[in-house]
């Protein structure tokens, strides 16, 4: 909420805030709810080697 309040108050013109006002009243902002953000990720060369064998399908052939 607070970057689209943030973006709304920067905007000059009636018709954009309209309009943005528009998208956001028909789509969900909490679309992304179900994904933690605050978590550790580790997406380095170790941990993504694949431990059960199954290679991408580029590279199986």
């Amino acid at each position: 909420y607070l970057y689209l309040t943030h973006k709304l108050e920067r905007m000059t013109g009636e018709e954009e805030k309209e309009q943005l006002l528009n998208i956001i009243s028909s789509h969900s902002i909490m679309t992304w709810a179900h994904i933690n953000m605050l978590g550790e990720y580790d997406f380095s060369e170790e941990k993504r080697k694949d431990s059960v064998g199954i290679l991408p399908p580029k590279m199986a052939a």
